[in-house]
């Protein structure tokens, strides 16, 4: 986006400050969030009352 023709240079870096700050909040986000999920992954069920019940084996002879 090309700046106004009458924005002052403290408009400019505020607007570049700005767009950096909002990379920089989204990147810390998602690192959080992939880190929690890879931290909080042990193969459980969140809802263990909702598994199936196991079924016994049965010999076919």
């Amino acid at each position: 986006m090309l700046p106004r023709p009458n924005a002052t240079w403290e408009d400019r870096a505020r607007r570049r400050r700005d767009v950096w700050t909002t990379y920089l909040v989204g990147a810390l986000f998602g690192s959080a969030l992939i880190g929690a999920a890879i931290l909080g992954d042990s193969g459980e069920s969140a809802y263990p009352a909702h598994a199936p019940a196991p079924v016994p084996a049965v010999e076919v002879r």
